[in-house]
């Protein structure tokens, strides 16, 4: 079932809820120790959140760019398969 990851710029948040799990979402939080990350950028179709249908393919392209410390990287989701790579450490 369709399962949305929503990601919360200027924090280190990110939850999922999915369609199927009468729970609600689920919350990740990267700010603490021992990550220290905040999500520094987002673009990922016009809003804040990836929906993934059934079989795990995403709604829209995205890059989301997290930044710890002076340092960025960004992660990339494709909007064919899915399939998130991890770019140079900036």
């Amino acid at each position: 079932s369709p399962t949305t990851v929503t990601f919360g710029v200027g924090t280190g948040q990110y939850s999922w809820a999915s369609a199927s799990v009468k729970t609600k979402a689920t919350a990740v939080d990267l700010a603490g120790p021992p990550y220290l990350v905040q999500i520094n950028s987002i673009a990922v179709g016009g809003d804040a959140a990836i929906v993934f249908n059934g079989l795990g393919l995403p709604d829209s392209a995205g890059t989301i760019v997290l930044k710890t410390s002076g340092s960025k990287i960004s992660v990339t989701v494709d909007s064919v398969s899915g399939l998130a790579s991890v770019g140079a450490l900036q």
